[in-house]
């Protein structure tokens, strides 16, 4: 019996091995791919941010920052994630009930715009060419006949960080075959909890006046490492440059646009249609892959009021610089995944003080200790 276990439990690390490789590899190919299929657009700008449209809605009290106790003070990333730049809003762009195996589910799909970022920067997003970060969020309702249906959990949602760029001229929201509707749609089903899928995180392509990629601007990996070495040339005291800082205020602030919806919409089927939520949501789990991962982590730091739990997955990042000497310790040079990284020079200064002061916004555990307590 003991040798059966032994090879049950040999069989699923392997698996988990193969699993955890091929989405690093599926990762890594997409970002090359996007990177060599996307037509370069014009640098002028096709809509101004003085005449950025009205929301069709606006979150209800979206910026409303967590008192910090004593002992912890506001970090540049809690500063960053709570303020208000006037951007937040969302559509919701289709409400309708879909049949699972398991029983009725509520697919609702929003046009979500999460923030302004660095408006003075000379730099636009090459689907809109302007600044502000939009995503397509899809949300899994479990209604009350489904199988795994569950009283206790209406106040919580699991949220998906996934990744995907902006693409120009898009009408529509995920037809459901992305990995993250995919999978929002699988949580859900089995959980019996609110499920969403947050795609486009970070945003991309992206073009910056002083950095020329070819025919295509920076996206994943490229735009966080390019965004880190800025950081560091400009003396490390503009924070909200770090990539970071805006994926985990669209994490955070698609928390608020969830429970917003859920509250304002209806779920069910004609006869029996109800509010898919009659009180706020209280309970997040955020959960990614690699770099949203690393998003998770740190909308837990920020928001860790309403963060119950926080799952980031193939990331081990945690002690940041200490961790980074071990890789290099133990493998004897960086892995294909810290390309973006090492070309960017980052990994070769990592002791320098600058850095020391991005790992303060970078570093999860820099924020245990507020995470931990509260």
């Amino acid at each position: 019996m003991g040798s059966r276990l032994r090879l049950i439990w040999d069989i699923f690390i392997a698996a988990a091995i193969v699993g955890i490789t091929s989405y690093i590899i599926y990762d890594a190919i997409a970002d090359n791919e996007e990177k060599t299929t996307t037509t370069a657009m014009p640098t002028t700008t096709t809509l101004s941010d003085s005449d950025y449209a009205d929301s069709i809605k606006v979150c209800t009290n979206p910026h409303e920052k967590l008192e910090h106790p004593e002992k912890y003070p506001e970090s540049p990333l809690d500063e960053y994630v709570w303020r208000d730049d006037g951007a937040f809003n969302f559509e919701v762009m289709s409400n309708e009930v879909v049949s699972t195996a398991n029983g009725d589910m509520q697919v609702i799909k929003a046009n979500f715009t999460s923030q302004l970022w660095l408006p003075d920067e000379d730099w636009h997003l090459e689907a809109t060419g302007n600044k502000y970060w939009i995503h397509w969020l899809t949300i899994f309702v479990p209604l009350p006949d489904h199988k795994y249906y569950d009283e206790r959990l209406v106040n919580t949602a699991a949220l998906l960080v996934e990744g995907g760029s902006n693409k120009k001229g898009e009408t529509g929201p995920p037809d459901g075959t992305t990995l993250g509707t995919f999978l929002g749609k699988r949580f859900a089903s089995f959980s019996g909890a609110v499920s969403i899928s947050l795609e486009q995180i970070p945003n991309g392509r992206m073009r910056f006046k002083d950095w020329n990629n070819g025919n295509s601007g920076l996206g994943g990996d490229d735009l966080i490492g390019y965004t880190w070495r800025r950081f560091l040339e400009t003396g490390g005291t503009e924070h909200e440059r770090l990539l970071l800082m805006p994926m985990a205020k669209a994490a955070v602030l698609a928390f608020n646009a969830t429970s917003d919806i859920l509250q304002q919409e209806q779920c069910g089927r004609i006869g029996s249609k109800h509010p898919c939520r009659k009180a706020p949501l209280e309970k997040y789990m955020p959960w990614g892959y690699s770099k949203r991962g690393w998003t998770a982590w740190l909308t837990a730091a920020v928001d860790y009021k309403r963060v119950a739990a926080v799952n980031p997955i193939v990331l081990s990042f945690l002690n940041m610089i200490p961790n980074f000497h071990h890789y290099w310790r133990a493998f004897g040079g960086w892995s294909f995944a810290m390309a973006p990284y090492y070309k960017q020079n980052i990994t070769k200064t990592l002791d320098d003080p600058l850095n020391i002061e991005a790992a303060k916004i970078l570093d999860p555990y820099t924020f245990k200790g507020v995470v931990v307590e509260n």
